[in-house]
């Protein structure tokens, strides 16, 4: 329309001038001039509302199932405001978990496999491994300092990527895959399994004696290399091969544009390292003030083998301790009272999360909640009982797994207790959540 209206006005001061007998010559040049910058405004607000329209969008098709992309998008639109600013007083708050729920496969571990491949962790002080994680059993403090004790002095690094270190590798993997010595019997005991993952705890202390910026660098490594590498590519770590590439979730990497473009708060809340999350979180725009990770108490401007404290204990940012952290460093409450749920009105609104770990920040979200579909089954329990209609499950965006032929056992064992046993996973009256039927697998449109 505006293209014709500038034609329609230099006709009319065409027509006008011939009408007058005037020379045309120096009226034409000026008309011509008058329709450029016309053109030239005309192109410069069209450029500018196509950029502005695509700051505005919603969310991409992609691999979301229709139903959920739907929701979320109404999500954004009843509460987001497309152009403010995320840092607003008062800003909608949306959590992610990051492992398998931003990123396919799990960066820490991958982190852990570069250090093991280059010779980057250290021996622990008097070479002795009883002092690195205090969870230890004696069976596992016995068979680290068998096969790792010997291999360097304290302090120096330890030559897991050689034929000679190949066995303290696998041990460092075997507590890391299954939290359990080489035959089989417990690696870690007297942890409160709500608040502490041992085996988490004993990725981030591996990394004691670098500074911040060290291990940050060694996540940078790590991401560049897995990210380039083809999807099914394994390492080879001491006698066994392991993932070996990691994939950015293009959907949620879009969610997370969107929100933040609608003036969202956009923040990551991960088990991992939190200066490796961070080195992660740098590729999608993700600033490291957003992301909230493992941290230990710094021995100087290294890391120690010592977790940070929330709500006045020990604590790591794993299933009720990533609640603590949230309600801490977000919401200002501190004390006993940051693991408890904070008041509805102070809460995210939304939050993403693929496993067990996250069920209590996740659950804490008072608009929408996605979970994305591993299996796991306290998390699944509650999204497929959505006891208030605002639960969302969504398969793997890469890779979904096959549908869970047996129930999930909710009545029963659906719930992680602090002993680590399983005990009935509760509804909101206090009634057992009934045992529930894996329904969401299949990346097909609703």
């Amino acid at each position: 329309m505006k293209s014709k209206t500038t034609m329609r006005r230099a006709g009319v001061i065409v027509s006008a001038v011939a009408a007058m007998g005037l020379s045309l010559t120096a009226c034409s040049s000026n008309s011509e001039q008058q329709a450029t910058e016309v053109k030239t405004t005309d192109t410069t607000e069209t450029n500018t509302q196509t950029v502005a329209a695509q700051d505005c969008a919603l969310l991409q098709d992609l691999n979301w199932l229709d139903e959920n992309r739907t929701r979320i998008d109404d999500m954004i639109k009843d509460l987001g405001e497309c152009g403010a600013d995320p840092e607003r007083e008062g800003a909608p708050l949306a959590l992610f978990d990051w492992d398998n729920t931003v990123v396919k496969n799990d960066t820490a571990e991958a982190l852990i496999n570069y250090m093991l491949l280059n010779d980057k962790i250290k021996q622990p002080p008097k070479s002795d491994w009883k002092n690195l994680n205090e969870y230890f059993t004696p069976e596992i403090i016995t068979e680290l300092n068998d096969k790792c004790g010997g291999l360097a002095q304290e302090g120096e690094v330890l030559p897991t990527s050689k034929p000679e270190g190949a066995e303290c590798a696998d041990i460092i993997e075997k507590i890391i895959e299954d939290s359990e010595t080489s035959d089989g019997k417990p690696a870690f005991q007297n942890f409160n399994a709500r608040r502490i993952e041992p085996a988490y705890a004993f990725k981030v202390q591996l990394l004691a004696g670098y500074t911040e910026d060290e291990i940050t660098d060694f996540a940078r490594a790590t991401r560049d290399e897995y990210i380039a590498a083809p999807e099914g590519t394994k390492v080879k770590v001491g006698s066994k091969e392991y993932n070996g590439w990691i994939r950015y979730y293009e959907e949620i990497t879009d969610l997370i544009n969107v929100l933040k473009n609608h003036g969202f708060d956009v923040r990551i809340i991960t088990a991992s390292p939190q200066p490796q999350a961070q080195a992660w979180g740098e590729k999608i725009g993700i600033a490291p003030d957003k992301v909230m990770g493992v941290k230990t108490v710094l021995d100087g401007d290294k890391w120690s083998y010592e977790m940070v404290q929330c709500g006045g204990e020990k604590s790591m940012t794993y299933i009720e301790g990533k609640r603590c952290r949230v309600n801490e460093e977000v919401l200002g409450i501190t004390g006993p009272d940051a693991w408890e749920p904070a008041p509805e009105e102070k809460r995210q609104v939304f939050a993403a999360g693929d496993s067990n770990t996250d069920v209590s920040f996740v659950g804490d979200a008072t608009y929408l909640r996605l979970a994305v579909n591993r299996n796991k089954q306290e998390l699944m329990c509650k999204a497929y009982f959505d006891e208030d209609d605002k639960w969302l499950v969504n398969p793997m965006f890469i890779e979904p797994k096959d549908k869970q032929d047996k129930m999930y056992d909710c009545d029963q064992n659906g719930r992680i207790e602090e002993d680590d046993s399983t005990g009935p996973l509760l509804d909101s009256k206090g009634n057992p959540i009934p045992d529930q039927e894996d329904k969401v697998y299949e990346l097909e449109k609703n």
